[in-house]
């Protein structure tokens, strides 16, 4: 994964195979403590504390299509390399929490990369009834929920409105990153 919103989209996509109908990603600016910090909060089946240990792995998977999982393995490279770490928790039943950390203006903070595909992607997924997209810094905060669009999730009715969507969250996701990385 060359962006963070690939790495997203990845650990998200797990979240959907482990049952999850409810999705939430926040990320977090802060100049005053130059971190760049991202949380994916699911409710899915969870993990054990042994799967735990074994999921940054990146010869572990539970996929029986390839034999590696590295989405979670190299998210954690990608935050060690830019001074930040990657942290786990899950309850089994409940859900988990991936949060990630980067110190921001690191030189290997990787991009934010296309996070408008990103949502819509997700957006549009019909496994998930819940998505919420949180993007926030010292003055602004930009939050997105799938409910909220407040019409039925007839995927023809949500590529028919794709522009409108996609130019929204761009403005309003610009407007959030001004300034900052």
């Amino acid at each position: 994964m060359d962006d963070l919103s690939k790495s997203i989209l990845d650990i998200v996509m797990n979240s959907i195979r482990a049952k999850s109908s409810i999705i939430e990603v926040i990320i977090e600016l802060s100049k005053q403590t130059n971190q760049l910090q991202i949380k994916i909060i699911d409710n899915g089946i969870g993990m054990d504390k042994e799967t735990i240990k074994k999921v940054l792995d990146p010869f572990y998977t539970t996929r029986t299509v390839r034999k590696v999982g590295l989405g979670l393995a190299l998210f954690k490279q990608m935050a060690n390399q830019a001074n930040g770490d990657l942290k786990i928790s899950s309850n089994l039943g409940v859900g988990t929490k991936v949060q990630v950390n980067f110190e921001l203006n690191h030189i290997n903070t990787p991009p934010f990369g296309d996070l408008i595909d990103m949502i819509y992607i997700l957006l549009i997924n019909q496994d998930i009834d819940e998505f919420i997209f949180k993007f926030i810094n010292e003055e602004k905060k930009f939050y997105f929920s799938k409910l909220d669009l407040g019409m039925p999730y007839d995927l023809l009715v949500i590529k028919n409105i794709k522009n409108e969507v996609m130019q929204y969250l761009k403005q309003s996701i610009d407007d959030v990153k001004e300034g900052y990385k």
